[in-house]
């Protein structure tokens, strides 16, 4: 975790001291902090205290629970990366539910990203996808999907092992959609050629697109290249890196290479015993062309946050002065 990104957490955490000290707002602005996904270890919390908690707040979203190390965590806010890539692979996720529902007789449904207790070795434990596929009334999605944003590898292959061992066989697939920031977001300036009278005038859009205009006439990249890993992950077997891309702002066309050319679908009886002779191809088109577009909008997001941090910045500085005075 990035040195910024801890200091924030820190922050917000600093009269927290128990699960029920969170509330909606809280939990907004720590999954705010651009970190992907991350424990919160300030202080336990217990299975009978994550439940209540959990009912009196149904509502908030981004939330699971580590019963094994007595924590929550806490995923970041979906940003349009995210919402690109996982909007790709819930269209894909909708046409395996039409064919599976026909092939079978059964009903299949595309479940979001409601959460599931987990059992085995993480009993107690509760996740929730980015996207899933269930299987009728199932308490398991059959398809799981991770979908992990960063500015270095992340920590998601921790969620590939909680659903295949603990859902018990019950999730056959994780799709892994892994997302790596290799560069950018370098600036250290904070006023962005602007008085502090002039900073003050500025609302969020137009500060935004103010920082904007800053970091292309200085030459200063607020976002910077993009590489993306999928994986499939079965059920009984290892993580298999099937398909790398790369983008950025400046490259109209991503660069991507299938690395594993017997793996550019899935079959249908891998999910479904039975169903032999079924395939799923995988959105490998889609989904390059969806993050690459999706990058001027992550830029816009990143130049608002800067904005929201220069204007609590500011607020904090007006009142010490007012005190002071």
């Amino acid at each position: 975790m990035k040195c910024d990104a801890r200091v924030k957490i820190d922050k917000i955490l600093e009269n927290i001291n128990s699960i029920y000290d969170l509330d909606s707002e809280k939990i907004l602005e720590l999954r705010a902090t651009s970190v992907d996904r991350f424990s919160i270890q300030k202080f336990p919390v217990e299975f009978c205290d994550w439940v209540a908690w959990s009912e009196k707040h149904q509502g908030i979203r981004g939330v699971e629970y580590n019963a094994q190390n007595s924590c929550i965590r806490i995923k970041a806010t979906n940003n349009p990366l995210h919402g690109a890539a996982t909007g790709v692979i819930r269209e894909w996720l909708h046409g395996i539910r039409d064919s599976l529902s026909r092939a079978t007789g059964n009903e299949f449904d595309c479940i979001g990203t409601t959460g599931s207790y987990l059992g085995g070795e993480f009993d107690g434990s509760e996740k929730a996808p980015d996207e899933g596929l269930c299987q009728g009334a199932q308490q398991f999605p059959l398809i799981a999907v991770e979908v992990a944003v960063s500015k270095r590898t992340t920590k998601v292959f921790d969620d590939v092992k909680q659903w295949l061992q603990g859902s018990e066989g019950c999730t056959k697939l994780v799709i892994v959609v892994d997302i790596i920031e290799k560069s950018g977001n370098c600036t250290e300036t904070t006023d962005w050629g602007l008085s502090k009278d002039e900073l003050g005038q500025l609302d969020v859009p137009d500060l935004a697109e103010h920082i904007l205009q800053w970091q292309k006439d200085n030459n200063v990249a607020l976002i910077g290249r993009f590489e993306a890993f999928f994986y499939l992950c079965f059920y009984n077997q290892k993580p298999q890196k099937v398909w790398k891309c790369d983008f950025s702002l400046d490259r109209l066309k991503p660069e991507c290479l299938m690395l594993e050319k017997e793996l550019g679908h899935v079959m249908a009886n891998d999910l479904v015993p039975g169903l032999d002779g079924l395939c799923f191809p995988l959105p490998f088109q889609e989904l390059s062309t969806k993050m690459r577009r999706s990058l001027s909008r992550f830029e816009f997001k990143r130049a608002s946050i800067k904005t929201k941090e220069k204007w609590k910045e500011m607020k904090k500085i007006s009142d010490q002065e007012r005190i002071t005075t």
